[in-house]
């Protein structure tokens, strides 16, 4: 379960600080931007037919049961980015909510290192940001 999960992960840390970065994308499905996942699909090596499917599945929004998987997709380019930095914090995900937690021995640290992922978050960073 998530939540033992960042509970583990806080009482295991070797740091004098923990922080918890919580992330809820509301309304997360919806506000996917198409053109961003299209161009993941197209890194990840999803076939054209399958894009094109999926762009006119985009242009009608309706919901079905590829949102998630859309979004486990989409999401999973913030995540694997974030994995590259892994030595400052650590990330649980679930759905639409991602809880980062930053660590360090002194506040100083701790909002920097906090400052750098938001930054990563919201500001790009992942294998398409070239792309976009």
């Amino acid at each position: 379960m998530a939540i033992n999960r960042v509970c583990q992960k806080v009482t295991d840390s070797q740091q004098k600080y923990v922080m918890g970065l919580l992330i809820d994308f509301s309304n997360a499905f919806n506000s996917m931007e198409w053109r961003i996942l299209a161009k993941i699909l197209e890194v990840i090596g999803a076939p054209a037919y399958l894009r094109n499917i999926l762009k006119s599945y985009s242009e009608s929004r309706q919901g079905s049961v590829f949102g998630p998987l859309l979004w486990n997709i989409y999401i999973d380019d913030l995540l694997e980015m974030l994995d590259r930095d892994n030595d400052v914090y650590d990330k649980v995900a679930y759905a639409d909510d991602v809880i980062i937690l930053v660590e360090g021995n002194s506040r100083f640290m701790l909002e920097r290192a906090s400052t750098d992922v938001m930054n990563k978050v919201f500001g790009g960073g992942g294998r398409t940001d070239n792309l976009a």
